[in-house]
């Protein structure tokens, strides 16, 4: 077994030392982990493929270096109708303590598997009542006919895994299997004690003696085949790894598949037990709000403001963020979070959660509010609103969460905390970057046809936008937050397979300007039918449906039955309305520009600048003339610089790295930036 930190290597081990191990508390769970769900049939199963030798899976244990609350194995019984159960123990260890019983007592958690072990334990400590039923002679295939019982193999004389012994076969419960191989019942008369008060023995009254010996001769031969089976160590297939609180996240956000993907937000839910209740917390805020918290969103903003904007990562949230500073600024970022969801609500940036097209564009709305002076949207200037709406939609059209999202974040959340307080950006190359868009004329439109696409999604909600609020094509009142929206194909999907088949048009079926939101049950109601159809008989019910339809860009053409042979034209004509806004958005960048951003000249052609990696800090000379890098007395490029300052750090591999976006410094503003920013000195 290999001890170095994440990596780890295979090993079996028995059923029994998997029980023992669980008895005496060096098995338990992590407390993020999901409750046991499995029902009896699944146990069934699960024994029926050991008894068969049918691979079952590894079972993947962990032994970690930080605190956290650990959870019992559930051993309780199974839910009833009016019985409550009593919670499981919980209980937290912190660093020294965890890393004491892994050392000391072997201990040991389930980070994969935990249904399979559980499910194993209840069965064999008696918690479910599990009964390995024996085939008669009538029921063993032909072929075994000849052989005498001992020689079978227990696959061959099993009839079937079941909740209660068979009164027509000989029924052997795995608790007392267990309790066989621990001693608790080691003498043959008490196991013929148990045998001769079973429902089948009971059931063979008319037998003489010596044929109950001899079913009891069978009962005793498979009851130690079993109990055989339980001892082989190479039974049960287990990794054991040894790892930080990284790899831990990792672990569980890559490899859980089968269960629910874990986040390490839920890992913090165990880091923090003790002084800070996170899982209450989040239900609290759920139960007293319209709107679904999202945990990570508030959690990287605590991680953005602890840091003093220089950290989001996973490592330096859960191994640098504790329960004071969740104590100290929960509550306030919960509030922010609100209101900002409020904000882009009332002002009709997204019609609903769902349809947000970045989540973690929240983060920097959030700063905004929590550095403004008023803590509330309602008192910000034009400039400041002016700003956000710049921002926000420049943002989702330049796709600028598409990746590097962290970096991002940091950038956006430190100019949007600028805008809240009043003060000039000095990033020469944001509104570059953010006028940049990747819709450049109408036809661009055509291409966004995927729900998961930003653009796609932003697209739809900027029709809202533009329009303050789409209308209801049932009443032309505003559709409200609380309505089932959906995705409607104005030229419906059937509609179009039908009459296009095999044509252009049908590529665009899919396409944004063939898209808008409706009420889902008014999407359903349309089903197949043509637009002129389906909106004629629409306008029967509503006289306003023009109005409606001007707040969806939807061209007045389409009542035309004969419009229905015209989709690439309605497409391209909507295209174009949608798109004239677009470009409205994009054109205020010189008015935005001149309002916030100060240019920042170095005084000096020299200027301090440093970098903090993993821990390590690091200082150097920038020059603006040269754009290079003085570190250690050494005249180099900025990212030579960076390698060789990374490469001090003991144990640390070489490899390449971007220098411009590693070493940063002080602006005007005294706000961290990137030499990035100072290349064209």
């Amino acid at each position: 077994m290999t001890k170095e930190d994440g990596n780890m290597a295979q090993d079996t081990f028995s059923i029994l030392d998997l029980v023992k191990d669980v008895v005496s508390e060096k098995t338990a769970l992590p407390d993020f982990q999901r409750d046991f769900v499995w029902d009896i049939e699944r146990t069934y199963d699960l024994f029926d493929s050991i008894v068969r030798n049918i691979f079952i899976g590894s079972i993947i244990f962990g032994k970690p270096k930080f605190g956290l609350a650990i959870r019992e194995i559930d051993l309780r019984e199974r839910p009833k109708k009016g019985l409550k159960r009593k919670a499981l123990k919980v209980e937290y260890f912190d660093d020294q303590k965890i890393m004491q019983k892994c050392d000391a007592n072997n201990f040991k958690i389930i980070l994969d598997g935990q249904q399979r072990l559980t499910a194993i334990c209840r069965a064999l400590l008696g918690k479910d009542d599990i009964w390995f039923i024996i085939k008669n002679l009538d029921d063993i295939d032909q072929k075994f006919k000849e052989c005498n019982f001992n020689e079978l193999d227990l696959e061959d004389v099993l009839y079937e895994f079941d909740k209660e012994e068979n009164q027509q076969r000989i029924s052997i419960k795995l608790n007392n299997i267990y309790k066989f191989s621990t001693g608790e019942i080691a003498l043959d008369e008490q196991k013929k004690k148990i045998f001769f008060e079973s429902s089948f023995i009971k059931n063979q009254k008319d037998e003489e003696q010596s044929v109950k010996d001899e079913f009891f001769i069978k009962y005793l031969t498979i009851a130690n085949k079993i109990q055989d089976l339980f001892k082989k160590d190479k039974l049960v297939s287990y990794y054991l790894l040894e790892m930080n609180t990284e790899k831990f996240t990792l672990f569980f956000e890559r490899s859980n598949t089968k269960g629910i993907t874990l986040s390490f937000v839920d890992i913090l839910v165990a880091k923090l037990y003790t002084n800070f209740k996170l899982r209450y917390e989040i239900e609290k805020f759920n139960t007293n709000n319209p709107y679904k918290l999202d945990p990570e969103i508030i959690t990287r903003t605590i991680a953005l403001i602890v840091s003093n904007f220089k950290e989001l990562k996973r490592s330096y949230i859960l191994t640098e963020l504790t329960a004071d500073h969740f104590i100290k600024y929960w509550d306030d970022l919960c509030k922010c979070y609100m209101k900002v969801i409020d904000y882009l609500v009332d002002n009709h940036y997204i019609i609903n959660l769902k349809w947000m097209p970045y989540d973690r564009m929240i983060i920097p709305l959030i700063t905004f509010l929590f550095y403004s002076d008023k803590k509330t949207f309602n008192e910000i200037t034009k400039q400041q609103s002016d700003f956000i709406e710049y921002w926000y939609w420049s943002s989702i059209y330049t796709n600028r969460y598409t990746s590097s999202t962290n970096d991002i974040i940091i950038k956006d959340a430190l100019i949007l905390k600028n805008v809240a307080e009043n003060k000039r950006i000095t990033d020469t190359h944001f509104f570059e970057k953010i006028s940049n868009y990747s819709i450049r004329e109408a036809q661009d439109l055509f291409l966004y046809s995927q729900k998961a696409s930003a653009i796609y999604k932003g697209v739809l909600n900027f029709i809202n936008y533009t329009s303050h609020g789409i209308k209801n094509w049932n009443d032309s009142k505003k559709i409200q937050l609380k309505d089932d929206i959906d995705d409607h194909h104005i030229f419906p999907k059937e509609f179009i397979s039908n009459r296009f088949s095999g044509k252009e048009e049908e590529q665009y079926i899919d396409s944004v300007p063939n898209r808008t939101l409706i009420p889902k049950i008014t999407n359903i109601k349309i089903s197949d039918k043509s637009p002129s159809k389906y909106l004629n008989e629409k306008l029967l019910e509503n006289s306003d449906l023009d109005k409606a339809l001007i707040s969806h860009k939807i061209p007045a053409l389409i009542f035309s039955p004969e419009s229905d042979n015209k989709f690439m034209e309605f497409l391209g004509e909507r295209a174009r309305l949608i798109f004239d806004d677009i470009i409205l958005i994009k054109g205020k960048k010189e008015v935005i520009k001149q309002d916030w951003f100060q240019e920042f000249i170095p005084t000096d052609n020299e200027i301090k600048v440093f970098a903090n990696y993993n821990g390590f800090k690091f200082d150097a000379v920038f020059n603006t003339k040269t754009s290079k890098i003085n570190y250690n007395n050494e005249i180099l490029t900025p990212s030579r610089s960076a390698i060789n300052a990374i490469n001090s750090i003991p144990g640390k591999m070489r490899g390449s790295q971007n220098g411009w976006l590693f070493w940063m410094y002080f602006d005007s503003n005294n706000e961290v930036q990137f030499i990035d920013n100072l290349r064209k000195y």
